[in-house]
């Protein structure tokens, strides 16, 4: 269950990739890239929280928080980008390097 998780969220870095490019080259997202790209993460993070409460070890429930937080500010990115609001270019690459983070300590604890 973990190594879909962590496939899925491979897929859902690679879309990142493409609208934080896109965001830092003239500030808009393609929205339904972004729902996708919000789609894929959460099945991810519900997968990696049904195997850690069934059998998480240290770095996978580190991991899961970390990758919590990045959800969190990907929801906030989102709300922000329904209301048409102008968010700091900050933002995002903080929401990207948060979710690496999470990720690269999901993929060590393989």
């Amino acid at each position: 269950m973990l190594s879909t998780a962590i496939a899925l969220f491979a897929i859902a870095i690679l879309v990142g990739i493409i609208l934080l490019t896109l965001f830092l080259m003239d500030g808009k997202t393609p929205h339904t890239l972004a729902r996708i790209h919000g789609v894929i993460g959460i099945l991810a993070l519900l997968l990696v929280i049904i195997s850690v409460v069934l059998h998480g070890s240290i770095p996978q429930i580190a991991g899961m928080s970390i990758i919590i937080i990045a959800a969190l500010l990907g929801v906030r990115l989102f709300i922000l980008g329904r209301r048409n609001q102008p968010f700091p270019k900050w933002l995002p690459a903080i929401h990207a390097l948060t979710a690496a983070v999470g990720f690269f300590l999901l993929l060590i604890s393989l």
